[in-house]
């Protein structure tokens, strides 16, 4: 299979009789400079981007197995306006290049159970320009891959079971060109969860049983590695704007989640009740990078109903 698609878009931010109010464009990772807006001063900016995408799917069978390979690649052309009391004008371009290619696998395990495997690989470049500058300002390289297997496993007429595994290894980096600032850094992100479900009661012919409970829990972490600008050589508007980005990008850290659901039908009415845990830590603070430290747990509960 083959396609192509292009699609212009235009986004606006247009505030004409604002508060008085500071505002920052960010570009690279110059300082940014406040610019005063008050009440008569029009705020207006435009962005102009048009993306192009060609791709094509294949998909055969080979020893049993299932395989599905998907390959995209395109561009990204982007202009922005910005406007401030001013006849608007063109202040940065943007330019970026990426492809996607996939790779799925799927094989039956016996009579009861599935596995599939995906292995993907993502890469986007860039570059952009200002019209105060002559050259190119700011480019960037970003790359993704990963790899992910999933069993499923029917351990009898009632009971199943799933798994996942995998890893992604993430490629960041940037280079300003008009402060003389780069980064870099390199993620490897583990992670593995499992769900075990029961079903009780007695379904209609053909049909599933109506009540059943599963509960299951999943695990990743973070670990980057790399450089950043140091945050002591920077401004206090790099530091507040910029410098916590960047410091959450390099955070190293852990995720831990757990969960329970409850399904259970009256009538011909099915209900949902299901209850979430989920809790994230950093591992490593670094406070000259400003990075984050400390936990956070959320619990989260929901029912839900199919009429």
């Amino acid at each position: 299979t083959y396609y192509r698609w292009s699609e212009p878009v235009e986004t606006n931010s247009l505030n004409p009789t604002p508060l008085a109010t500071n505002v920052y464009p960010v570009q690279g990772y110059d300082e940014p400079v406040g610019r005063l807006v008050v009440a008569g001063n029009q705020l207006f900016v435009r962005n102009e981007a048009r993306a192009s995408v060609v791709g094509g799917t294949a998909e055969l069978s080979l020893f049993g197995a299932r395989l599905v390979f998907v390959h995209e690649q395109g561009d990204r052309r982007e202009d922005q306006f910005f406007n401030i009391s001013a006849p608007s004008r063109l202040t940065d371009r943007w330019r970026a290049t990426g492809q996607d290619s996939r790779l799925q696998a799927q094989r039956p395990i016996g009579a009861r159970g599935l596995i599939t495997v995906v292995g993907s690989r993502q890469v986007v470049t860039g570059t952009a320009t200002r019209q105060d500058l002559t050259g190119i300002v700011f480019d960037g390289r970003d790359t993704r891959n990963a790899v992910e297997a999933d069993v499923r496993w029917r351990l009898g007429s009632r009971w199943q079971a799933a798994a996942m595994a995998g890893a992604t290894q993430h490629s960041y980096a940037r280079v300003d060109y008009v402060v003389s600032l780069r980064t870099r850094i390199e993620a490897t992100t583990p992670f593995a969860g499992g769900e075990i479900a029961r079903s009780f009661g007695h379904g209609a012919a053909g049909r599933a049983r109506p009540n059943g409970v599963a509960v299951g829990s999943s695990w990743t972490a973070v670990s980057p590695g790399g450089t950043l600008p140091s945050v002591s050589n920077q401004g206090v508007s790099y530091r507040r704007l910029i410098a916590p980005m960047l410091a959450y990008d390099a955070a190293d850290s852990r995720a831990v989640a757990a969960w329970a659901t409850v399904r259970v039908q009256r009538g011909t009415t099915p209900y949902w009740l299901s209850v979430r845990m989920e809790q994230t830590q950093a591992q490593t603070p670094v406070t000259s990078r400003l990075q984050p430290g400390g936990d956070r747990t959320l619990w989260s509960v929901s029912l839900g109903l199919r009429p």
